[in-house]
C-alpha cells in the first residue's frame, strides 16, 4: 500500500526468486531439447476480504468478495532447454458485499506473471502486473490497485528490481 516501506509478503512470494549462472559468453553446454509446451485451465472458487478504504462515507470498510477465479497457465520449453511461463488470473462473477453497509460490490481486474529461465547459466527474469478493481455501485466508491514488479538475476546476483504500486479510492 502507499507509504509502506517494505513491499507485501504476496508480491515477494509471487515474484520467484530463481538463481542461476552464466558469463558473457554463455552456458559452456546446452542440451538439444525438444520444445514442448504444457497448458493448464482451472476454475478456482474465490473468497477474499478487502478493506475499501474510501466506502462507508470515508470511514472505509471491509468488503467480502466471492465468485470464481478462471487461472491460465503455460509453460513453453524452447529447444535449448530455456523455460519460459506465463500465468494469467481474472475474475469471473466476483460479487462483494459491503460488511458494514450492505454496498454490492463487483470484482474485475487481471493478474499476469511472465517468468524465462536459462538453465545452466544466464538471467532469470520474472515480471508481475497485477490490476484489481472493486467496482462500487449504485453510486458508492470504486477502488482501483494497480502492482508492477520485475526482477532480473544473473549470477547469482540482482541486476534489475522494480516495484511500482498505486491505489486510488474513486
Amino acid at each position: 500500500m502507499p507509504g509502506q516501506a517494505s513491499r507485501p509478503l504476496w508480491v515477494s512470494a509471487m515474484v520467484f526468486l530463481a538463481v542461476a549462472c552464466t558469463d558473457a559468453t554463455g552456458p559452456a553446454f546446452e542440451p538439444d531439447f525438444a520444445a514442448s509446451t504444457l497448458r493448464d485451465v482451472a476454475q478456482i472458487d474465490f473468497h477474499h476480504y478487502q478493506w475499501v478504504e474510501c466506502a462507508n462515507g470515508g470511514d472505509g470498510e471491509s468488503v467480502e468478495l466471492t465468485g470464481t477465479l478462471h487461472v491460465l497457465e503455460r509453460t513453453t520449453t524452447d529447444a535449448h532447454g530455456r523455460a519460459h511461463s506465463q500465468k494469467h488470473f481474472q475474475p469471473m462473477g466476483i460479487e462483494g458485499l459491503g460488511m458494514e453497509t450492505g454496498a454490492m460490490w463487483r470484482g474485475t481486474g487481471v493478474t499476469r506473471t511472465t517468468w524465462n529461465e536459462v538453465p545452466g547459466g544466464g538471467a532469470d527474469v520474472e515480471t508481475f502486473v497485477m490490476n484489481y478493481k472493486i467496482i462500487g455501485t449504485a453510486g458508492h466508491p470504486s477502488l482501483m490497485w494497480h502492482v508492477t514488479a520485475h526482477l532480473t538475476e544473473a549470477n547469482g546476483d540482482v541486476r534489475a528490481d522494480v516495484f511500482t504500486e498505486s491505489l486510488e479510492c474513486s
